[in-house]
């Protein structure tokens, strides 16, 4: 598997084994959450806010609150403000799996967050990518 850094233009090989493992950790950090943070970005073709209200529906039915962020460019620093158990990256996708460790609270992808609710079976996991047109 190859990652591309779209900032400095690097090519590296990784392990998707490790990346597999890093998800089921931030998944597993994220099952006794109760407040979660879901973040859209406000950056052209990465808003994607009817992923996002759909997503704090869900949590709303398994009795969890959730906040949608709306933010241009999602850094840690940016997010520290924020006093949530868990975020739920709806804009870049390669923020959850490139950026792993660094942000104040465990992100997830779309599709972890409905592991975490139950929505979805740990065997349908799949990557997040952007597919819908912004809204």
């Amino acid at each position: 598997m190859l990652a591309a850094d779209p900032f400095s233009g690097e090519v590296r090989e990784v392990d998707p084994s490790r990346i597999l493992r890093q998800r089921s950790a931030v998944i597993a950090k994220s099952l006794d959450a109760q407040v979660f943070g879901i973040i859209v970005s406000s950056k052209n073709g990465q808003e994607r806010m009817k992923l996002a209200s759909s997503l704090k529906e869900i949590a709303k039915k398994h009795g969890k609150e959730a906040h949608l962020i709306l933010i241009d460019l999602v850094t840690p620093d940016q997010l520290l403000q924020f006093k949530v158990d868990a975020f739920v990256n709806t804009a870049c996708p390669r923020l959850a799996v490139d950026e792993v460790g660094r942000f104040p609270a465990p992100m997830l992808t779309p599709q972890e967050f409905e592991i975490v609710l139950g929505e979805r079976e740990w065997e349908k996991l799949v990557l997040d990518e952007i597919t819908e047109e912004p809204v």
